[in-house]
């Protein structure tokens, strides 16, 4: 196993278990490739831009390109290879766009709910069974917190695991821990 992420040796301090079990549960949970509800909205706003900015510099080039020979030898002398240095900076965004295009189909994020805080409460979930602890759901009647163990730790995951969403006046707050912990909990009675 590679170094264990930071997060992990939190979550695991917090929780009191063993760190690289915390880490092979983020990694089983799917947790560690998955975006949140902010972060996918600002990889397919980023993406967009990308694919502009790649545009542009391709029109960029197609104009250099109809330069005569004479005004092409001159620019490489005189400018230093810039016709090379915007075909250098095509392969550069084309990677990234290609780059991002993936991340956003591994991780598309589209479903309405906020597939990280999900992943992190079935994260959650493995950690618990794997170490035998009871794994119960319960919120305090009166202020809406999590009251067992299970759902205090699927809170703290979001926070230490930054599962960020918005909320309606659009600010960006931690993910709300009740949706994503009862669904796994639900999940986990099931089987």
């Amino acid at each position: 196993m590679d170094a264990i992420d930071q997060r992990c040796i939190w979550f695991a301090k917090y929780l009191k278990c063993d760190p690289s079990l915390v880490q092979k549960s983020y990694e089983a949970s799917g947790a560690n490739r998955l975006l949140d509800r902010t972060d996918s909205i600002t990889l397919k706003s980023d993406f967009g831009y990308l694919n502009k900015a790649l545009s542009h510099t391709k029109k960029a080039a197609d104009e250099l390109a109809k330069l005569s020979n004479n005004e092409q030898i001159t620019q490489t002398l005189a400018e230093g290879l810039i016709i090379e240095q915007l075909n250098e900076t095509i392969g550069k965004l084309q990677s990234a766009v290609n780059s991002r295009r993936q991340l956003n189909i591994e991780s598309p994020n589209s479903s309405g709910r906020n597939d990280k805080a999900h992943a992190l409460a079935n994260m959650t979930i493995q950690i618990f069974e794997t170490s035998g602890w009871n794994i119960s759901f319960g919120t305090d009647p009166v202020s809406g917190d999590p009251n067992t163990s299970y759902c205090k730790a699927v809170k703290k995951a979001l926070e230490i695991f930054d599962a960020r969403s918005h909320n309606a006046g659009n600010d960006i707050l931690i993910a709300n821990w009740k949706s994503p912990a009862l669904a796994e909990f639900n999940k986990y009675k099931v089987s």
